[in-house]
């Protein structure tokens, strides 16, 4: 029961654990027999709904179909498809967004998450406590904060005690130069026969920049539709390479005198701020110490 048009049931899910309030909300969608279900969620969410889907089929005959993923990742992909009729992210935030781009008809908020540190089995290293992380022999992997939920929440608490100081941040460098040649690829089928381009990689205010600037062009998009939808271009390079790795931004020309930066990925709601002019496409690829 797939429809383009449809605005997206949303249902703000903050836990995996109450088992039977996820069922309730899901069978009460309106299906009936034969029809079928579209169901976008969180990747965090898998192991119990999909017991929960099984059982609902069972019962039901009633076919759902899935996507999980990243909250952000699946907000961007019904953004762009505008199909589904159940969306379970993991943070009142997706609620908010999905909201603003009107893609919701129903929110009903039934758990919510408790954020945990996990450890080694037998917990070797002794770690009670947040400040325990900082111990120097600790290695920690963090969730993105531009795509998942738990990534946004593990932020702010590390913001609030001032963890982000005394944390060293790596960076995938293989996934950086995918992230790269893939940029050059759009360069190179943006037209012209010798595109003209500046690259600049250099240590900004704290934060490590790489910028590609295709200066004999003009931004495909126009300021607006930017704004709106990354569109299936920028949103792959995001989904498949730069996610979890950096920021992204352009400064761009986008015709019609219009001349902005606008920040593609970097987990707030897009905007533009405005140039009085700016020649070519910039991509920027921004990585925060």
């Amino acid at each position: 029961m797939k429809n383009p048009k449809k605005k997206i049931v949303y249902l703000f899910l903050l836990i995996i654990i109450i088992f039977s309030g996820i069922f309730f909300l899901i069978t009460n969608t309106g299906g009936t027999n034969g029809e079928e279900l579209r169901l976008h969620c969180g990747a965090g969410l898998k192991p119990p709904v999909s017991d929960i889907i099984e059982n609902f089929e069972r019962e039901t005959e009633i076919k759902v179909s899935t996507n999980y993923g990243a909250s952000n990742l699946l907000l961007g992909q019904l953004k762009v498809q505008e199909d589904g009729d159940l969306f379970l992210p993991g943070d009142d935030f997706y609620i908010e967004e999905a909201q603003k781009e009107g893609l919701i008809d129903y929110v009903e908020q039934i758990v919510y998450f408790v954020p945990v540190i996990m450890v080694q089995k037998g917990n070797p290293k002794n770690i009670e406590t947040l400040t325990d992380l900082l111990k120097p022999d600790i290695k920690l992997a963090l969730a993105d904060r531009r795509a998942a939920a738990v990534g946004r929440i593990t932020h702010e608490i590390f913001k609030k005690n001032n963890f982000w100081e005394n944390i060293e941040l790596f960076t995938d460098v293989d996934t950086l130069i995918q992230a790269y040649k893939k940029i050059i690829q759009q360069i190179l089928e943006n037209g012209q026969d010798r595109p003209k381009v500046e690259i600049i990689f250099k240590e900004m205010e704290g934060d490590v920049v790489l910028a590609i600037h295709h200066k004999n062009s003009t931004y495909r998009k126009s300021l607006s539709d930017t704004l709106e939808r990354i569109g299936e271009t920028q949103f792959g390079l995001i989904n498949n390479l730069i996610n979890g790795v950096c920021d992204f931004f352009i400064d761009a020309d986008f015709g019609q005198n219009q001349y902005a930066k606008v920040n593609l990925w970097n987990g707030d709601e897009r905007k533009a701020s405005y140039f009085e002019t700016f020649e070519g496409v910039r991509y920027i690829l921004i990585f925060r110490k």
